[in-house]
């Protein structure tokens, strides 16, 4: 490629001659909008992460650019909220002009906004707003087997049954995941598939319910059941 410069009545005109001829230099696109197009105004609880947040950049409102860096930042929380994430703040929009990322809520109830700009023109942002509105639950606390479950069994007369009958023994767990002679009597982290459970229930699979003959487990016993199976069975 050549340079030259031609001098006309006090102007300097710069062509730049390829292979003999004249090229146009042009002007690159430039990002002129940026529109929210998918995750504003969402809503979850504390602590959540939400669907993807999604821009779009557009030349004259019109063509989408690719390759055009759009930074995301947290610019408001609630008063004291903590952990709220914003874990991938720079990217690149893809051939379509979209740019994304994914936040998770804070501690607290309340609004949350991120915000969305254009590095090469940072006039060009728009904002999402985004809502904690309930708290998260808290964990359920750990059930042990020997404080919650086995005295269960010892107050209900379990083990003067099965204490060994039918190969079936509820007095140690590795005992309830050998089971009998129908299986066994607990398969961890899944309370509805356990026999303890179904045994227990108004429907049992087979025989009669348990304890046999009455009176039956309460909703509240077997639900320690289910949160001790549910919560994978431990030996503790």
């Amino acid at each position: 490629m050549t340079v030259r410069s031609v001098i006309l009545t006090g102007l300097i005109l710069t062509i730049l001659l390829v292979g003999g001829g004249c090229q146009d230099l042009g002007t690159a696109p430039f990002p002129h909008s940026i529109l929210s197009t998918a995750g504003n105004n969402q809503t979850g609880k504390a602590g959540q992460q939400l669907a993807p947040l999604v821009v779009t950049v557009l030349h004259q409102g019109l063509d989408a650019l690719e390759g055009v860096r759009v930074q995301f930042s947290i610019v408001e929380v609630p008063a004291g909220a903590i952990v709220q994430t914003l874990p991938e703040s720079s990217v690149l929009t893809d051939p379509q002009g979209r740019a994304s990322t994914v936040f998770t809520l804070g501690s607290k109830l309340g609004m949350y906004r991120v915000k969305a700009e254009v590095v090469s023109n940072p006039g060009v942002a728009t904002v999402f707003t985004l809502e904690a509105t309930e708290e998260d639950a808290p964990p359920e606390p750990e059930i042990s087997f020997r404080s919650d479950v086995l005295p269960i069994f010892q107050r209900h007369g379990c083990l003067s049954c099965h204490g060994g009958t039918n190969n079936l023994f509820v007095g140690t767990v590795p005992q309830l995941l050998a089971g009998g002679l129908n299986g066994p009597a607990v398969t961890p982290g899944n309370a509805n598939e356990s026999l303890i459970i179904r045994k227990t229930s108004t429907t049992p699979p087979f025989g009669d319910r348990m304890p046999q003959g009455g009176p039956y487990l309460p909703d509240s016993i077997t639900q320690v059941f289910r949160t001790w199976i549910n919560q994978g069975a431990k030996d503790n």
